[in-house]
């Protein structure tokens, strides 16, 4: 109860002083105590929660099971029940694993395309890395960002290529089939046609970072 306003009257004055590296000590403090707080929740009162809620989850099982009504939808929903069963198997590769990995895909593709439109229709997310370029670049007093440059970099064809080749070998060495061979094909195929729609939107990159070259663009 005491710490909730304070970490909010120290946020705000900080930020009315203007101190970033304050303020990101301060964040850190608090996601650390917030991490031990839940930490210390989850111990004390763990197992009596864990009980409850299987007290309670065999209450309404046991209660929907008695349900005419229920067991008509349970009849009616036989099959697609059966499917989510099947898409939820952990030891199928076909199915937890499938679904995960085709949801992750799924999700990347939205937020993507989602900061695409920002980009493409100037939307308020449209400059954030030019203002965390300007962030770092005053932390870093005109000095290279070196943390930066190393992720810039990571995305590159020359570390790009040589660990997706890595990771596909330790696949194939497991499991040695047709399959790790496509997706690797398919990997270094798709990867330069998505990296080419950068020529299509023509967004410079922030002049900051030891890799930032001029007249080259960036992805939204």
């Amino acid at each position: 109860m005491v710490a909730v306003p304070l970490f909010g009257l120290l946020y705000r004055g900080l930020d009315v002083l203007g101190l970033p590296g304050a303020l990101a000590v301060l964040i850190g403090a608090g996601g650390v105590l917030a991490v031990a707080w839940v930490v210390h929740l989850i111990r004390t009162f763990g197992d009596a929660f864990l009980r409850a809620g299987r007290s309670v989850g065999a209450s309404l099982v046991a209660a929907l099971e008695a349900n005419e009504y229920i067991q008509a939808a349970g009849r009616r929903l036989a099959r697609p029940l059966a499917f989510l069963r099947r898409r939820l198997d952990a030891r199928s590769f076909t199915g937890l694993h499938l679904t995960v990995a085709v949801l992750v895909i799924a999700l990347l593709g939205v937020a993507f395309d989602s900061l695409m439109l920002q980009v493409l229709h100037r939307g308020t997310l449209e400059m954030t890395d030019a203002r965390l370029a300007n962030l770092s670049d005053l932390i870093h007093h005109g000095e290279p960002p070196h943390l930066a440059t190393f992720f810039s970099q990571l995305g590159g064809a020359p570390i790009r290529i040589p660990l997706a080749i890595a990771l596909f070998a330790l696949i194939w060495v497991k499991r040695p089939t047709l399959r790790p061979l496509l997706g690797l094909a398919m990997v270094l195929i798709v990867a330069p046609l998505l990296s080419d729609v950068r020529l299509l939107i023509k967004r410079p990159r922030p002049a900051v970072g030891a890799t930032a070259s001029p007249g080259s663009f960036s992805f939204p």
